[in-house]
């Protein structure tokens, strides 16, 4: 077969996915498969463990604060199933879900672009993105985030395609995102944000956008409820995810951040990391006393009293951590020589950006649509910058939706006799 008949053939997207699920399952093996995982990846998987042997879900992990419940859940769930308590067994898993998303992800693309080669081009992009491969070889929360985003991004596209039908699925969209905020708490702006997006996308029949509006929000509302309500039970304080805010503001918004980017190399990332963990032991014993908004409470009253000190380098801290949060390449001095793997993927995405922001003054792409994903850009850089700031933040909610916008410019440009309908393409198979 020659190349236009792969970008065209309707069995080429389960290729790509077998390629996706082996690459994850190699690299899983190829990287301590049995061995232990980052500070997160432990408190998931002891989290986990709780919850099967009866014990409950933990006050607090290794960080001071009460993480989102959804991920360890649902390894508690694959842990009672495949009773081999592993990292490896979490680890493989992930793969699962993130080949999962990678089909969201290209039925997605093919939505909105109506354009099989950049939906399958996109999807190969996805696939070998180093980025997506480390996520799934540790125990991370962002393969099942990633399935649930993309998952509700991709039926909030058709239903507004089809003019939201209805209201029953609609209600069901935001319980996907109500789930996505108990996977991530950061995600909790888009729940707030895309019903104004829905308003706005039905200006000319407004009753209908609050009503739809309103939907959506229940069904996200109705997700969340059942964790506030056993929150507010367990430290008689309402907590609607997690109480994590004040912490992750304050080693974001003090001179502990500016150690942390300052790093050169890796043994001076980790002396920062190690200042890190003594200002917070320092800091809980200070209030290990108080309730637990109250302690989140502290953590943001040391930021402010930072921020009013010396506002002039805070803003200096925050212009620093948005360049590393839109940064085309991992860090080097946590990854050495291997971020150069990243870069380009990070050029793809830094020229998508831009053919995104040329395609707000086109005809030819759907402004509504353009606006959804301006919402996971806005979103996910406020959130990602006044906290911790990291490439990872980043990459789950950006790269997969912008990267497609350079695609199509470079098949256009390289490939412009493949580009044909998806409806001409039906005609090859």
């Amino acid at each position: 077969m020659r190349l236009s008949d792969y970008l065209y053939h309707h069995r080429t997207i389960y290729y790509l996915l077998f390629l996706c699920f082996l690459c994850r399952v190699i690299l899983v093996l190829t990287i301590d498969p049995f061995g232990s995982d980052t500070v997160d990846g432990m408190d998931y998987h002891n989290h986990a463990i709780s919850l099967l042997n009866g014990n409950g879900y933990p006050l607090h992990g290794s960080l001071p604060f009460v993480r989102p419940p959804l991920y360890p859940f649902f390894l508690s769930i694959l842990y009672y199933i495949f009773p081999h308590e592993s990292y490896l067994t979490a680890r493989l898993f992930n793969a699962v879900l993130d080949t999962a998303a990678c089909y969201v992800f290209y039925k997605l693309i093919l939505l909105i672009w109506n354009n099989r080669p950049t939906a399958l081009l996109a999807t190969l992009v996805y696939i070998v993105n180093p980025f997506y491969l480390f996520f799934n070889a540790r125990v991370r929360v962002e393969a099942l985030f990633i399935l649930l985003g993309v998952t509700g991004v991709y039926f909030l596209v058709r239903e507004y395609k089809n003019n939201f039908p209805s209201l029953f699925n609609l209600f069901l969209i935001g319980c996907l995102f109500g789930l996505a905020c108990l996977c991530r708490s950061n995600a909790t702006i888009f729940a707030l944000l895309i019903p104004v997006w829905m308003i706005y996308c039905n200006l000319k029949n407004l009753k209908k956008g609050v009503l739809i509006a309103a939907i959506f929000g229940i069904g996200c509302v109705l997700t969340i409820a059942p964790w506030s309500i056993r929150n507010s039970y367990s430290y008689g304080e309402t907590i609607l995810i997690s109480d994590g805010l004040g912490y992750a503001f304050w080693i974001s918004n003090t001179e502990l951040k500016f150690d942390d980017l300052y790093a050169r190399n890796y043994e001076e990332y980790l002396e920062a990391d190690k200042k890190l963990w003594r200002e917070t032991a320092a800091v809980e014993a200070q209030i290990k006393d108080k309730s637990t908004v109250e302690r989140s409470n502290h953590y943001l009253k040391l930021s402010i009293e930072y921020i009013k000190a010396d506002f002039p380098r805070w803003i200096w801290l925050n212009v620093i951590k948005f360049a590393e949060f839109w940064s085309p390449m991992a860090r080097l001095d946590m990854q050495g020589w291997k971020a150069f793997a990243t870069l380009p993927f990070g050029l793809l995405m830094l020229l998508g950006m831009f053919f995104y922001a040329k395609s707000f003054f086109s005809t030819n792409f759907d402004r509504n649509i353009w606006l959804l994903i301006a919402i996971l850009i806005f979103g996910s850089t406020v959130t990602g910058v006044m906290t911790w700031s990291s490439v990872r933040f980043r990459v789950p909610l950006v790269d997969a939706y912008i990267i497609p916008f350079g695609l199509f410019w470079l098949q256009n440009k390289y490939l412009k006799h493949f580009s044909r309908s998806s409806e001409a393409a039906d005609q090859i198979v």
